[in-house]
């Protein structure tokens, strides 16, 4: 699977916290027993832990599984807040992972990574997370919406050049990534086989002020666009040019699109000994999710 540095991690770190529903979270950490074993696919350097930690109250138990050593070391000396109880496996995604579903594990969740995913990459999770009706948390999946404010005409050029190569092979299965297409082919599969399927919108907004994260935006686009069609490099290099200069005006921002998925099993999983009924409400700031159904 193509990976990430930890410096682009770290800087999309914020927009992720910004962005995430807090409603799916918590009812996601609602359901799970008192000290609960959770799974976390592509870990990079640990978000799902940070992300969830303050709702499970350190009582969770992790493995972070990621297939770059450096990350997962990064993920297992964190300690704010403190550890409880960690472990790695250092594996390719693309192999069979599923033996990291130990019997008694109570969760799944994969933050900003599905959308790498090839389709059947996604079915075969789907069956083996439904097979084990296992709930399963996957925020952060961009869905196609890219809205560059002020706008240009090269916009949609860019845009459609970008969401290409967002399909090229990721490594994660055989064939092209799902990129933008992830939400909907994921929530299919789940529903398919019989899961309950909620989602909210996460979108990024990246302010003038964010010059650097702007800055790493507005490069990756173009790069990523001229790659994907060398014929409309000149196109392409003109609109970067006009918006490098927006930035440095202060008059650039983004909006890009994320849905946070979560996936529940059967109705009879929330009432489960040792759950929380509280599982039962999703209410938040940006929104109520939706059942994907």
């Amino acid at each position: 699977m193509s990976g990430f540095s930890a410096d682009w991690l770290a800087l999309r770190a914020p927009f992720d916290d910004a962005a995430r529903s807090p409603g799916l979270a918590c009812r996601f950490a609602s359901g799970l027993p008192d000290r609960p074993r959770l799974v976390d696919l592509g870990a990079g350097t640990g978000a799902g832990r940070r992300a969830l930690g303050p709702l499970l109250g350190g009582r969770a138990r992790w493995t972070f599984v990621e297939g770059d050593p450096a990350l997962l070391q990064r993920a297992l000396q964190q300690r704010d807040p403190p550890l409880a109880r960690a472990r790695g496996q250092c594996r390719n995604l693309a192999a069979d992972w599923s033996h990291v579903l130990s019997p008694g594990c109570d969760g799944v969740t994969a933050f900003a990574l599905i959308d790498l995913a090839t389709a059947g990459w996604i079915d075969r999770l789907a069956a083996l997370l439904v097979r084990r009706r296992l709930p399963f948390y996957a925020p952060l999946v961009v869905d196609g919406r890219v809205r560059w404010t002020p706008g240009d005409p090269a916009d949609a050029l860019v845009g459609r050049l970008f969401h290409s190569h967002q399909r090229r092979p990721k490594g994660l299965g055989h064939g092209p990534a799902l990129g933008p297409a992830a939400p909907a082919w994921t929530m299919a599969a789940f529903r398919r086989r019989g899961a309950r399927v909620l989602a909210a919108a996460s979108d990024w907004t990246v302010p003038p002020a964010e010059s650097a994260m702007l800055a790493a935006m507005l490069e990756g686009a173009a790069a990523a666009a001229a790659e994907q069609s060398p014929a409309d490099r000149p196109a392409i290099a003109a609109w970067a040019d006009r918006r490098r200069r927006q930035l440095a005006d202060g008059q650039l921002s983004l909006v890009v699109g994320h849905q946070d998925l979560l996936v529940l099993p059967p109705m009879e999983w929330a009432a489960a000994p040792g759950r929380s009924q509280a599982a039962g409400a999703m209410i938040d700031g940006k929104g109520t999710g939706h059942d994907g159904r």
